[in-house]
């Protein structure tokens, strides 16, 4: 017989938090049986073959290195918008770095950004403001396209 989904879901969320909080596995085990309170379901957990008992806290968790990889990623784009000749390219070019800038605005609080001054997302409505209309040319064939 299987433990109630609602009964297994608070029991996880209750180990774990305690896991979490506490880094100690027994200690969880024991917050996580505590939820249980349907009796039909009780006793129905056991704690086996962990050769751990603890786990050890992160002294300091960074997604720094996220950021910076994201910024970069963003200016690669920027800068291919900026350079690249073919305004096909520029024009495809510029939703993949909006949605690098609107990832970086929406997972990093602007008291982090505001220090970054390559990080200006209003440079991408500058260039699309910019960016030449799409031109459907479907009058000559491929082999009579010219690529400069």
């Amino acid at each position: 017989m299987g433990v109630g989904t609602e009964t297994a879901k608070r029991a996880a969320i209750a180990f774990y938090e305690s896991l979490v909080q506490q880094g100690n596995l027994l200690a969880a085990f024991f917050a996580m049986n505590k939820t249980i309170i349907n009796k039909q379901y009780e006793n129905v957990y056991i704690f086996w073959g962990l050769h751990l008992s603890t786990l050890p806290k992160v002294s300091v968790k960074s997604d720094a290195k996220i950021l910076a990889d994201l910024i970069g990623l963003y200016l690669s784009w920027v800068k291919k918008i900026q350079t690249t000749p073919d305004p096909e390219v520029r024009r495809n070019s510029i939703p993949v770095a909006r949605f690098l800038a609107d990832e970086i605005m929406r997972r990093f609080t602007p008291e982090r950004l505001k220090d970054i001054e390559s990080f200006d997302p209003t440079k991408l409505d500058e260039e699309e403001r910019s960016a030449p209309e799409a031109v459907d040319d479907f009058s000559r064939g491929i082999s009579e396209i010219e690529i400069e």
